[in-house]
């Protein structure tokens, strides 16, 4: 299976944002599912709500696995075709990918419990994929981004490369 990718911004109404968000991803991915999708909106969107219109309208063939939606709050949505304001911006990849997601509360008061969390229902290996990437979005507000980062790549190890991002407020 190849790998394609997926990009889309959309600005309106959250429920209309998540639908055409997913038209647009599953006709680019022009039949494949994605393994993962992640949607940038602007705090004036809720992320819910789009997150929840998105799955409900991507087209899944029966029996197919549902892809890991992930998402984080931006200061400006963008993709290589432009940028929005207010608006939600998504990008996902279809292939042979292997993909699980994690979330850890609160991250202020005890990183390290926050990181355990959110890695607990991850796999250290799996059999068939011996290349591993983590995708870290962290709540820059909450001060501490060094710390989880540094956190989770020793918790990961060295053989996992780890990219991600603060989530944004709209320079609020």
């Amino acid at each position: 299976m190849s790998t394609k990718v997926a990009v889309a911004l959309e600005k309106g109404p959250a429920a209309e944002v998540g639908r055409a968000l997913a038209e647009q991803v599953a006709s680019q991915l022009a039949g494949q599912v994605p393994a993962f999708v992640t949607l940038f909106p602007s705090p004036a969107q809720p992320l819910s709500e789009v997150m929840a219109a998105f799955r409900a309208a991507l087209p899944l063939p029966a029996g197919a696995t549902p892809p890991v939606v992930l998402g984080a709050s931006t200061a400006g949505e963008f993709t290589h075709q432009g940028d929005a304001s207010g608006a939600v911006s998504a990008f996902a990849v279809a292939g042979d990918f292997r993909v699980f997601g994690g979330v850890g509360r609160p991250l202020r008061g005890n990183v390290e419990a926050a990181v355990a969390q959110a890695l607990a229902e991850i796999p250290t290996e799996l059999s068939g994929y011996p290349h591993r990437t983590a995708l870290l979005f962290i709540d820059g507000l909450a001060g501490v981004g060094e710390e989880v980062t540094l956190i989770t790549a020793a918790m990961l190890g060295p053989g996992v490369r780890l990219c991600g991002g603060c989530a944004a407020d709209d320079w609020r």
